[in-house]
């Protein structure tokens, strides 16, 4: 069980999906030169009975490596970051992760209600 709500980053437009996504922003910022990438998206599913909390698939962990710009992980590296972001995602709304590489943020973010809910965040 999650430690908090997740129904306000519930994505609630119609999809095939049985699992409901959540918005959230991925935010990585670079060491070194500073600069910083984001992408918004429903990258994460809303927890399911007995779920700790969210939940990343290693597809949607790939996507958010090609938005962002970087290389994709391999399997057994993937598989350390969606279980650490899975465990803080479980305590909190963000997950942070420090890497040689910079900073990896997910932030949950509320779903906006209206007509243009495929524009969001």
């Amino acid at each position: 069980m999650t430690a908090y709500d997740t129904t306000a980053y519930r994505h609630n437009a119609p999809t095939p999906e049985p699992v409901p996504s959540l918005w959230c922003e991925v935010t990585l910022t670079l060491r070194g030169t500073g600069e910083v990438r984001t992408e918004g998206g429903t990258f994460l599913d809303a927890p399911r009975e007995g779920d700790a909390g969210p939940r990343l698939s290693l597809g949607l962990l790939l996507a958010v490596a090609a938005y962002l710009r970087v290389d994709e992980p391999d399997g057994r590296h993937a598989a350390q970051i969606i279980h650490e972001i899975e465990r803080q995602l479980a305590r909190r709304p963000w997950a942070v992760l420090a890497c040689p590489e910079g900073e990896l943020r997910v932030t949950l973010v509320p779903a906006m209600i209206g007509p243009d809910m495929e524009d969001q965040p």
